[in-house]
């Protein structure tokens, strides 16, 4: 099994506080370092009000 390095705390707050700013609301953020053949060690989730408010979510972490 390929060992998957975690990016950092600092890292993953910094996402959440800018989902945060942009109004998403429902942010969970998941570890899937344990499964072994996932694209991520972390995914970070959230819900917005409308499509265009969901895009700009994701523009801002892009």
């Amino acid at each position: 099994m390929i060992k998957k390095k975690k990016p950092s705390p600092k890292l993953i707050n910094s996402i959440i506080k800018g989902l945060e700013e942009k109004k998403g609301f429902d942010i969970k953020s998941m570890d899937l370092t344990h499964i072994p053949h996932a694209v991520s060690c972390i995914f970070v989730i959230c819900s917005g009000n409308s499509t265009t408010h969901v895009e700009c979510l994701a523009d801002s972490v892009i």
